[in-house]
Parts: structure tokens; sequence; C-alpha cells
């Protein structure tokens, strides 16, 4: 399934001087900190420049049922272009909600993504068994069920 550019996007402003630090109880504070609203064309045009991050939402919203999880990948014809994709390595079983993908531009040149057209990258979904068939534990709690933003 192709999953799609929603507006905003944030750009990842990343202060050399106060290094992202994974012991940090409130990391996630300190990245919201860190996001800046890219301004859009009127066509729903973003601009991503090369050497920066970017957080970007999917228009789709994905809602898994126990036994499903998935995986983002990034599509081919982007990548050719410098487009890198990261998402959550899993999209765990019980979670709800938009996925937030990491964008970064590898080559030299800007990439011009439209709001709701840009199919940057694609969901892939696998089924998930438990050894012991009990599938209370499947249930995805964390901290990003039911974002509707990149920060959570």
């Amino acid at each position: 399934m192709d999953l799609h550019v929603q507006l905003p996007v944030w750009r990842f402003d990343a202060d050399p001087l106060a290094p992202f630090s994974a012991r940090d109880a409130n990391a996630m504070d300190a990245l919201q900190q860190r996001l800046t609203e890219v301004p859009h064309d009127p066509d729903g045009a973003v601009t991503l420049r090369a050497g920066v991050m970017y957080l970007i939402q999917t228009r789709e919203r994905i809602s898994f049922s126990r036994g499903l999880a998935g995986r983002i990948e990034g599509r081919s014809k982007f990548a050719r272009a410098g487009l890198i994709v990261q998402g959550a390595p899993t999209i765990h079983p019980g979670f709800d909600g938009t996925v937030t993908l990491e964008v970064f531009i590898l080559g030299t040149a800007s990439v011009r993504i439209f709001d709701g057209e840009s199919a940057i990258a694609q969901l892939l979904v696998e089924r998930v068994e438990t050894g012991d068939n009990d599938s209370r534990d499947m249930d995805y709690r964390g901290r990003f069920r039911g974002q509707i933003r990149p920060d959570g």
C-alpha cells in the first residue's frame, strides 16, 4: 500500500552545541523543541533540501488488529533522487494512527513533494504470531498510539 505525504512537513533543526541524548527521560520534549514547520507553496508543494532531516506524516491512518504488523519501505523512484525514508522498523499489532516518516535527502539536489500526491513510502503488512497462542501481549500501548502529529 502506498503512503502519501500529509502537510505540514516538519524540519528537524539540530543544534550541534545541544546534542540529543538517548538517556534523557525528556528526549521527546527536546525533540519537539527542535521541530520547525516547513512552508509550502500554494500548490501544496514542499521543497526538501539536501542535508536536512524532515518528519512527514502519512495521509493514511493505519489501524492494525492483533496478529498484524507492518513495515515501512521507501519507494525506489524517490531513493534514486536521494530521498531516503525511514519509518519505525515495525508498526506493532494494535497500533492506530498516522505514521511518522523520517526523511533525509542524501543527494545533492532538492526534492519537491506534494501534499496528498507524493507516495514516498509503502506499507508492507505481515502476520504475527506468538509462541504460546496468547495474543494479549500483542496490543501496542506505546507513546505513539493514536498519533496525528509527528511528535506523538
